[in-house]
């Protein structure tokens, strides 16, 4: 699942992946988002910080 700063986890759900987007920029900020990558029982968060842009990974 996505969920973007500000965002909610009901309304990342009801919206397709497909239509998500990470963005950076020149300043090195970013969009911000929440990214949950999921695999059998094993679950890792990808979370970008919308006002550096510093991506950091970690368990759930």
């Amino acid at each position: 699942s996505v969920r973007e700063w500000g965002g909610s986890e009901a309304a990342a759900a009801q919206n397709p992946i497909k239509d998500r987007q990470v963005r950076f920029f020149p300043d090195g900020s970013a969009t911000g988002a929440q990214i949950v990558l999921s695999l059998d029982d094993s679950q890792r968060v990808v979370d970008l910080d919308w006002l550096t842009g510093k991506v950091s990974v970690g368990a759930r």
